[in-house]
């Protein structure tokens, strides 16, 4: 009998993959109005003006550090939204700043970047010559109703870390140089999922089930010659 995989078998290998290789480990919109015992450091809950509940603030060097259980996974993914609030300086060559926000997993820095919330104002995220908002969604520019020096700004951020030991941590810096009632940053809508060591990446599986499929091709066309002789 020859081996068939067809396109659609693939895609279902894959999302079975997918689904087996990674698990929610952590998640918080923070809408309960607490942090949890699980965010240490910045523990405070900020409103914004439609009711959207945040972490923060993180200005003038505070930081939120979230311990996440994460025993039998090899990496992590972390996804969040970042807000950029007030008079956030960017690269500060207009006249303050720099004003950094920076991530780290497993004490490794996945994000180390400034932000602007002025769109005349220069920051590092986005490349040279990003301007303040660079890399935001425009849809939820002022969502949160913080105008001072521009409107607040919202990223979607995803980054992938290793796991050493049954813990991983995760910390959010904001390194502005000032306090916050002129600038800082908030974190919202936290997801930490891990992907369990030992087991296959999806496109590692991808890779194998082309192969599997070369194989039962190869085989399939040697019978037919084999029938024709």
């Amino acid at each position: 009998m020859s081996m068939r995989v067809t396109g659609v078998a693939v895609a279902a290998a894959l999302s079975c993959a997918s689904a087996a290789n990674a698990a929610i480990l952590y998640q918080n919109d923070f809408q309960s109005g607490v942090a949890g015992p699980a965010i240490a450091g910045t523990t405070t809950i900020l409103p914004g003006s439609g009711g959207q509940l945040f972490l923060g603030p993180l200005a003038a060097g505070a930081a939120s550090t979230l311990t996440v259980n994460a025993l039998g996974a090899s990496t992590v993914t972390l996804s969040f939204d970042l807000y950029t609030l007030h008079s956030l300086d960017g690269n500060g060559v207009h006249c303050c700043g720099p004003d950094f926000f920076k991530v780290t997993i497993g004490g490794v820095t996945v994000l180390n970047e400034t932000f602007a919330n002025d769109p005349s104002w220069l920051q590092s995220y986005g490349g040279p010559g990003a301007t303040g908002g660079t890399g935001s969604d425009g849809s939820l520019t002022g969502s949160l109703g913080y105008q001072f020096f521009g409107p607040d700004h919202t990223y979607h951020l995803t980054f992938t870390g290793p796991v050493v030991g049954p813990n991983v941590v995760i910390t959010f810096h904001g390194n502005s140089d000032q306090g916050w009632s002129d600038e800082g940053f908030g974190v919202d809508n936290i997801k930490v999922t891990g992907i369990a060591a030992g087991v296959p990446e999806p496109s590692t599986w991808a890779m194998m089930l082309i192969g599997f499929a070369g194989l039962g091709l190869m085989s399939q066309r040697r019978r037919r010659r084999l029938a024709r002789a």
